[in-house]
C-alpha cells in the first residue's frame, strides 16, 4: 500500500496530504457551483480536471517507464564497456602469448641447433685419420662432446616437463630422501664446471619426505642459471639450514646480478631479460619458471635477493614433509 501510495503520489511525505487537502476544496466548490449553477456547470468544471489528471498519471507512468528504461540501457552499456575493455585486454594478451611463442621457438631452435651441430663437428673431426692417433686430444672432444650432451638433455627434459605441467600429466612420486645426498648428485652431474661449485651443508639436516627427481630439477636449473650468470672463474655457493618443519637452502652467485625492474618477471615463463638474437647468455627462458611450478608442487616457495654487478641469491623453503603426505593424513 505504502509503495502505491508513493507511486501515486511521490516521494514528499506532504504531497499525499497536499493532494488530498485539494480534493476535499476542489468537493466544496463543486458543491457551491451545483447549488448556485446546476448540474451542468459542475460537469464543465469536472471534466476538464478529470481530463487532466488522467493526462498527468499517463505522462508520469511514461516518465517513470523512460527512467527505468534509461537505467537498464546505462546499466547494458556499462557492462558492454567492461566486455570491451576484456576483450581488448584479451586480445593484449593473445598478441603476447603470440610473439612470445615466435620468440621462444626461434630461442629453442637455436638452443637446439648449437649443441646439435657441436656434435656432429666433434664426430666428424674424430673420424679424420690424422686424429686417431692423438689420444690427448680425442679425449678432449670426446669430453666436450658429452657436455653438449647434457646440455641436450638438460633443455630436453626442461621441454618435456613443461608440457607436463601445461597438461596437468606431472606426477609427484613421494619418498624419503636425504638433501645433501640430492646436492652430491646434481654437482657431480656438471662436469667440469663441479669445480665451481661450493658447497655449505651442515651434517645434522632433517631427512626429507618429498619428490627427488623434482627437487633435482630445482637444484640443477638454479645451479644451471647460477653458472650460466657468472664469470668463469667465479664461484657458485649451495648452502642449507633446517628451519622447523622445513629446510631452507639457497643457491648464489657473484654475477652479473637482475636489474630491479626485470625481477617481477623472472619467474615467467620463456621469459629472458635479454631475447635478442645477439643475445650473451644462452637459454630458453623455462628454468627459473619450472623451478617455482615444481615447487609449487612441492609445497615449497622461492625468493630471490640481487644487485647488479654484484650476484644473485635465491633462497627456497621446502617443507620437510610434501603437501601429498599431509593430505593422505588427514
Amino acid at each position: 500500500m505504502v509503495r502505491v501510495l508513493a507511486r501515486m503520489h511521490g516521494g514528499a511525505p506532504y504531497e499525499f496530504l497536499l493532494s488530498y487537502l485539494g480534493l476535499g476544496l476542489l468537493g466544496a466548490v463543486v458543491a457551491r457551483f451545483y447549488k448556485d449553477e446546476g448540474s451542468w456547470a459542475v460537469v464543465v468544471l469536472l471534466a476538464p480536471l478529470v481530463f487532466a489528471r488522467q493526462m498527468y498519471f499517463r505522462s508520469r507512468s511514461l516518465a517513470d517507464r523512460l527512467a527505468e528504461q534509461n537505467r537498464v540501457l546505462a546499466d547494458q552499456a556499462a557492462r558492454l564497456e567492461q566486455l570491451l575493455e576484456t576483450e581488448h585486454h584479451t586480445v593484449d594478451e593473445l598478441r603476447e602469448l603470440n610473439r612470445m611463442k615466435n620468440e621462444f621457438v626461434a630461442v629453442v631452435s637455436h638452443e637446439l641447433r648449437t649443441p646439435v651441430t657441436a656434435l656432429i663437428g666433434y664426430a666428424k673431426t674424430l673420424q679424420q685419420r690424422e686424429f686417431a692417433d692423438d689420444p690427448d686430444l680425442r679425449q678432449e672432444f670426446l669430453e666436450r662432446m658429452e657436455r653438449q650432451g647434457d646440455r641436450l638433455v638438460r633443455l630436453v627434459e626442461n621441454l618435456l616437463t613443461a608440457a607436463r605441467i601445461e597438461s596437468r600429466q606431472l606426477p609427484v612420486q613421494i619418498e624419503r630422501v636425504a638433501f645433501e645426498d640430492i646436492v652430491r648428485d646434481v654437482v657431480e652431474g656438471l662436469g667440469e664446471e663441479a669445480n665451481r661449485v661450493k658447497t655449505d651443508l651442515p651434517p645434522d639436516l632433517p631427512p626429507l619426505h618429498t619428490d627427488a627427481e623434482l627437487l633435482s630439477r630445482v637444484l640443477s636449473n638454479l645451479l644451471d642459471n647460477a653458472l650460466k650468470y657468472s664469470p668463469d672463474a667465479s664461484v657458485c655457493e649451495i648452502g642449507a639450514r633446517g628451519e622447523g618443519a622445513a629446510i631452507v637452502f639457497w643457491v648464489e652467485d657473484h654475477g652479473i646480478g637482475i636489474d630491479p625492474k626485470d625481477l617481477p618477471r623472472i619467474f615467467e615463463r620463456f621469459y629472458q631479460v635479454d631475447s635478442s638474437s645477439t643475445r650473451t647468455f644462452r637459454g630458453a627462458g623455462l628454468g627459473l619458471s619450472l623451478v617455482q611450478e615444481l615447487l609449487h608442487r612441492l609445497g615449497g616457495s622461492i625468493h630471490v635477493q640481487s644487485e647488479p654487478g654484484e650476484g644473485t641469491r635465491f633462497t627456497i623453503t621446502l617443507p620437510l614433509r610434501a603437501p601429498q603426505l599431509e593430505i593422505a593424513a588427514s
